[in-house]
């Protein structure tokens, strides 16, 4: 007779799975998740005879190989066993679901990696920590991600344009740390960027927007407090129709930056319908005052909305 998996009543899938003859089955039992995993799960039964543990739909070449114990060699180049914890979730062993094994060769549950590409990044700026193996640093590659990941590149390609941009606009293409040879981003002006600055995703077009200089987002980060994203608004999306450089002839409004209305700062919230805020004035939203002009550049007198213009306006002009 063919071997019957006990049903299980607890929600983890962790002893749902049988193999009868050359396939797995998953056991068809209560919990919501094993149903979602059973579905996923590969049906193959490997030449030792213990059962793949990959996603159905990915190919023989993807196959993660066995993971069980006396099956893992000492000096395996993919030394995880069955019962190693996944590396994103900490909570189950990867035998408890299907598992993608990455380019860079590290394996995880399927359903993590999915869901970590959904949640995106953490706080609130931008940074795409979440499309890179957690182990590794290594980009995110696998052919059954391909559809997953597509949108999340060319965000980040927008980034890293936008990114590069602001370092011409601010005359920072040309800073010792990136010409010289000794440099720390010798020759890579974009991440020289992306770690000086920091961008937010605006949340009507969701487009990133220039947020400051990422040394003062930190303690923004830092702070115990709630964070309503419908407040982070670009200037663009901010702009009052018919108001005064609040719509470039060539960029249209995806460029506009406005000052914070309390200081000389570049805005990066946008708070009542009415108000842009930079990050350190928000801080102190029921309290700010406008504060004394730091810049010497010439806009109306702090306590007042005023239009920066098209920052890549700004930006092509200073070359």
């Amino acid at each position: 007779p063919q071997p019957v998996a006990p049903v299980r009543k607890s929600t983890p899938a962790l002893a749902c799975r049988r193999v009868w003859g050359e396939e797995r089955g998953w056991q068809s039992c209560c919990a919501a998740e094993c149903v979602e995993r059973g579905s996923a799960a590969c049906l193959r039964a490997l030449s030792c005879g213990h059962p793949c543990c990959g996603v159905r739909s990915e190919a023989v070449l993807d196959c993660v190989g066995c993971l069980q114990p006396e099956c893992v060699p000492a000096a395996s180049a993919h030394p995880e066993s069955a019962e190693d914890v996944c590396s994103i979730c900490w909570a189950e062993p990867l035998s408890a679901a299907p598992c993608l094994r990455l380019g860079c060769t590290h394996l995880f549950h399927a359903h993590c990696l999915r869901e970590r590409l959904r949640q995106r990044w953490a706080g609130r700026a931008i940074n795409f920590e979440y499309a890179r193996c957690p182990l590794c640093k290594v980009d995110v590659t696998h052919r059954e991600l391909e559809v997953e990941l597509r949108p999340h590149a060319e965000d980040e390609k927008v980034l890293r344009s936008r990114a590069l941009e602001r370092l011409h606009y601010d005359g920072l293409d040309k800073a010792p740390e990136i010409v010289d040879a000794g440099g720390d981003f010798h020759s890579k002006p974009v991440e020289f960027a992306l770690r000086r600055y920091v961008y937010y995703e605006c949340h009507t077009c969701k487009l990133p927007y220039f947020g400051g200089l990422a040394a003062c987002a930190v303690d923004l980060e830092q702070r115990d407090e709630a964070h309503d994203p419908r407040q982070q608004v670009c200037g663009g999306c901010s702009s009052a129709a018919g108001a005064p450089n609040t719509s470039c002839t060539v960029h249209g409004r995806d460029y506009i930056e406005y000052k914070c209305r309390f200081c000389c700062s570049v805005a990066t919230w946008y708070c009542w319908g009415n108000t842009h805020f930079c990050d350190g004035c928000h801080a102190e939203a029921s309290t700010v005052m406008a504060k004394p002009c730091t810049c010497g550049k010439p806009h109306p007198p702090n306590g007042k909305e005023h239009s920066l213009g098209c920052s890549l306006c700004h930006a092509t002009s200073a070359f």
